[in-house]
């Protein structure tokens, strides 16, 4: 039995934001053990990924090589089609049912979890754990959250100010198809991964 996150996404690539939030949750939650797992196709999101999954799983492995409590799952590129996180959670219950579930997530998680498939189990399956920017206007109501009055209190109270850095994926994206600087937004390693690969050009 362990004190497990789960920090889901795509990943396109894996920033110093991730790493920023993945390392407050191990030390907020006190976590034995964060595992990234990359989205195979996310649900809420239009397009497909700019890097293919290969590439996407390396660029993690290398951006946590030297982090000891981070993990990458490769599950759902595995199990393949859209990614749901309902039954990324239950396959982990299967398997390791006595360890408690934390689920990390942003502001724009939290507010589209409604649309996410089977919320209300996924509440049941882990702790989901919302990390918000310090001084972020966002402050959502209950009523925001469009879902049952005691589980969207729940979810509020799982709210955590934490200090992230302000970067995206596609920002990161955009500034390397236009051959900007993109060194204070990514690890070493990936970086020059992603130069190797040439990915993200335009």
């Amino acid at each position: 039995m362990g004190r497990i996150g789960i920090f889901g996404g795509s990943f396109d690539p894996v920033h110093s934001g991730h790493l920023a939030i993945a390392r407050e949750a191990v030390a907020r939650l006190r976590l034995e053990r964060l595992w990234f797992v990359p989205a195979k196709v996310s649900p809420l999101k239009r397009g497909a990924m700019e890097a293919s999954d290969e590439d996407r799983l390396a660029m993690l492995r290398l951006a946590t090589r030297n982090e000891m409590r981070f993990g990458v799952s490769d599950c759902e590129l595995r199990r393949g089609g859209v990614s749901f996180t309902v039954e990324t959670l239950r396959r982990w219950k299967e398997l390791r049912h006595r360890d408690d579930l934390f689920f990390v997530a942003g502001m724009d998680s939290l507010l589209s979890l409604w649309r996410w498939r089977n919320p209300l189990e996924i509440t049941s399956l882990c702790r989901f754990v919302t990390f918000r920017r310090p001084g972020s206007a966002i402050t959502p109501t209950p009523e925001d959250l469009h879902l049952p009055a005691h589980t969207a209190r729940a979810l509020l109270a799982d709210i955590i100010d934490a200090p992230m850095l302000d970067v995206s994926a596609s920002q990161v994206r955009e500034r390397l198809a236009r051959g900007m600087d993109a060194a204070p937004f990514l690890d070493e390693a990936v970086l020059r991964y992603i130069k190797a690969r040439k990915l993200y050009l335009i």
